[in-house]
């Protein structure tokens, strides 16, 4: 990979048991913290990222200025991590 132009968010819900699917409950809770991070893009100036509902969580597609790749930690160029966009005890976040 020479060069990224999206930023991809995988959100999963924290279930007890991970051998079973999300509940309503849980799925809503993730598509609510989904919200989040797509809102702290738009913030940000970015454009809004595009949501897909995977079943347990979201996926987040977010489109960015493309970025050569000199250092692989992607997050360093950006200047942030995942917790400063979104900290919380019942979502995953990758």
């Amino acid at each position: 990979i020479q060069a990224v132009n999206f930023v991809i968010i995988d959100l999963d819900s924290v279930r007890p048991d991970n051998n079973q699917p999300a509940n309503q409950h849980e799925l809503e809770t993730t598509v609510d913290a989904s919200e989040v991070i797509a809102d702290f893009f738009v913030t940000q100036g970015f454009q809004p990222p595009i949501r897909a509902i995977s079943g347990n969580g979201c996926h987040l597609w977010a489109k960015i200025p493309r970025l050569e790749l000199a250092i692989p930690e992607v997050t360093k160029i950006l200047g942030i991590s995942s917790q400063d966009i979104l900290s919380n005890d019942q979502i995953y976040l990758e």
